[in-house]
Formats: C-alpha cells, sequence, structure tokens
C-alpha cells in the first residue's frame, strides 16, 4: 500500500510539471551526464517523456558513432551546435561513419578522438576549418596529425603536447613515458589566453630532461592550475619542470599527489631538506596563490618551527596571499598545524586573512577540535569527518 501511495504521490507531482519546465530538466541532465544515449533513455521512459524529448533539440546533439541513428538525431537536432564522437572502432566502421557526419562539420562544437585510425587522421585534416568548434579531446594518438583550422578552440583536452594553434583558454594534459620538456613549456608559453591549465604525470620516464626547457619570463597569471602524480614518477622530474612554467601568479592551485613523496611535485630538494617537507610553505613560495586545494596522504604541512615567536614574521609573510584552504585526505595533517593556521593567518578585518578553511576526511583531526575551532572561525570553518 505504502508503495502504490508513493508512485501515485510521485505520478500527481510529474503531471504537474508543465511541458516547458520537464524540457529545460531534460537539458540540465543532458549537460550534466555525458552519456551518448542519455537523449534514448529519456524517450523510453513514457509516452510523455517521449513527446517532450521529441521537442528538445538539445537531447540529439549528442552523436557517438553509431551510424544508423546519426539520421535520426541529426533530424531531431534542429540547427543546433553538434557533440560528435568518435569512439575506438575499425578504420572501415570509422570511414563509413565521417563520411555522413563531415558533411555537417560546420555545426561540430565538441570532437572527442579516442584511439584514431591513421585513416581518420589524415581525413580530419582536409576538413580545412571547423568554425564552431570549442572543445577537443585527443586521447591515445600514437602520433602527430594534422588538424584544420579551428578559430574558436578554447578547451583541450588530451596526452600530446603538441598543441593546437587556437586561442585556448583551458588546457588538460595527461603526460605518459617520454616527453620532451623544453617542447611543452614552449608550446604553453604560446598560449597566451590561457587561464586554466591541468597536468597529470603518469610513469614519467626519468630520460626525460628538463635542464633543456627554455625558462620564459612569466606574462600572463593563470586563474587555477591543477597538478597530479603517481607513485611511478621520478623524483626531480616535476619540481624542475614546474619551476619553469610561464606562470606566475596563480589564483587557484589543486595539488593531488597519490603514493609518492609529495616533495616530487613542486619542491627541490636543494632548497628545503627533506625532514621539513612541508607542502603548503613551499607551494605558496612558487606560485602566490589565494585558493589551494591539496588532496594526499603523505603531505606534510608547515615546518616544525612555526609556532616559535622567532619564525613567525619570516615563515607567516608567506602565506599572505592565501584566502581559501581546502585540505582533503591529508592524513600527516595534525591538529597544531591546524591551530597555528587559524591563529596567525584568520584576521578579524573584513577581506584581509584566510577566509575559507575546509577540513575533509583527514584522519588525525578529531571532531572536538573541529567543534572548539569553530567557535573561533565561525562560518570560515567547515569540515567532514
Amino acid at each position: 500500500m505504502q508503495t502504490r501511495f508513493t508512485n501515485l504521490v510521485f505520478q500527481d507531482g510529474l503531471d504537474r510539471i508543465p511541458d516547458e519546465i520537464l524540457a529545460c530538466i531534460f537539458e540540465s541532465g543532458h549537460d550534466m551526464v555525458n552519456h551518448p544515449f542519455f537523449s534514448l533513455n529519456v524517450s523510453h521512459v513514457c509516452r510523455r517523456f517521449r513527446d517532450v524529448a521529441l521537442k528538445t533539440p538539445l537531447l540529439w546533439t549528442r552523436i557517438h558513432g553509431n551510424v544508423n541513428l546519426i539520421p535520426t538525431f541529426l533530424a531531431r537536432s534542429g540547427k543546433l551546435d553538434l557533440d560528435i564522437s568518435f569512439p575506438y572502432s575499425s578504420s572501415q566502421a570509422n570511414d563509413k561513419y565521417f563520411n555522413v557526419v563531415k558533411l555537417h562539420s560546420d555545426r561540430w562544437s565538441h570532437l572527442r578522438l579516442d584511439y584514431p585510425p591513421f585513416s581518420l587522421r589524415s581525413r580530419l585534416g582536409l576538413l580545412g576549418s571547423l568554425p564552431r568548434l570549442r572543445f577537443l579531446q585527443c586521447l591515445n594518438a600514437t602520433s602527430t596529425f594534422r588538424l584544420p583550422n579551428m578559430p574558436s578552440l578554447v578547451h583541450f583536452k588530451g596526452d600530446t603536447i603538441t598543441l593546437p594553434q587556437s586561442p585556448l583558454v583551458i588546457c588538460e594534459l595527461t603526460l605518459y613515458l617520454n616527453f620532451d620538456p623544453a617542447q611543452l613549456i614552449s608550446a604553453l608559453y604560446q598560449l597566451k589566453n590561457l587561464r586554466r591549465l591541468s597536468i597529470s604525470f603518469n610513469n614519467i620516464s626519468a630520460q626525460s630532461r628538463v635542464e633543456d626547457a627554455p625558462i620564459y619570463q612569466p606574462e600572463f597569471a593563470l586563474q587555477s592550475l591543477f597538478l597530479s602524480s603517481t607513485s611511478q614518477t621520478p623524483s626531480k622530474i616535476i619540481p624542475r619542470l614546474c619551476s619553469v612554467l610561464p606562470f606566475h601568479p596563480i589564483s587557484k592551485l589543486t595539488v593531488a599527489v597519490s603514493g609518492n613523496c609529495v616533495k616530487d611535485l613542486w619542491m627541490d630538494d636543494d632548497d628545503f631538506p627533506t625532514e621539513s617537507c612541508d607542502i603548503l610553505t613551499r607551494v605558496l613560495r612558487g606560485t602566490g596563490a589565494h585558493t589551494i586545494s591539496i588532496e594526499s596522504s603523505v603531505a606534510s604541512f608547515i615546518p616544525r618551527d612555526a609556532t616559535a615567536k622567532s619564525a613567525n614574521e619570516a615563515l607567516w609573510s608567506t602565506y599572505a596571499s592565501l584566502r581559501k584552504l581546502r585540505l582533503k585526505n591529508c592524513d600527516e595533517l595534525r591538529e597544531w598545524q591546524v591551530k597555528a593556521l587559524a591563529d596567525n593567518l584568520v584576521s578579524s578585518e573584513v577581506g584581509k586573512g584566510l577566509q575559507s578553511l575546509e577540513i575533509l576526511s583527514c584522519e588525525n583531526i578529531s571532531e572536538g577540535f573541529l567543534l572548539n575551532l569553530g567557535d573561533t572561525m565561525g562560518r570560515k570553518l567547515t569540515w567532514v569527518l
């Protein structure tokens, strides 16, 4: 009885939602879920959902490799921009798929390539121009290849350091094995509009040499920099690479470290002894960031002499730019460090000092400590055990 009553209430609620609002809900779901057949799933729920879905062109703009469905999706998408994916498949299947979608290349706004075969790579370069393309994802390409002109491209995601010659604003790179640091730095320096950069270092070879990378004077600031590393990454590759990145200051910095010593990510043993590998101090000295997010089970924070009066002025001046700090899964974080941060960085003056401190799932920080700290910091402190 309870289940039946609940279903009736749910159905009554849906019936009261106007079609226009239901269409907006479908569009939001389409944007939130990167699934090629979201539109089909929605349209198969019930007759009303199908009627609304068929009248919502945005739901049919995501085309993902199925040649038989392309005419249906194109007919229902109106004249909207298209999100085109070339999933991993045989060259013959890709050729047939390409022959159909290339007729609408002037509508491509998103292009996703995964293991693109040689035949596809050569034919893409012959398109001439993709005037509406704003997002390009290229993964697992075995070699570089010619790309068409993409004057509107602002977001690139891939595992190659041969970057498209476009006014990129967002760049997400995953680097594997051998790569040429000098080529990477030179390519990044050419991106004068770049504001958000993400670099993930996975299984980087020790043969990658940073010594020959050019050093540029920073000419523009990043709004966001994300750095991550895996345990297979050799020491000194990443810190030296980061030291010559042509960006400063950085507004928001996110650091994620998995399995290796955190000093391999941003730090240089020549400047800091191993026993005082405090990531927060080093990161702030390197970036001047005002928003920092750190997720690492192995990182330590602020040196042990941070509470000594003799070190206060020089040390805490390093933290002057910090406004928002988020620490997640930081198992080496200690309560005395959090207290030192709060005592020295939180200011009663509006807009000055640390404005937000998030402590999320840090195993050595107790609930009682956070409750007491909340009495002092108020809304500036948020936490989850």
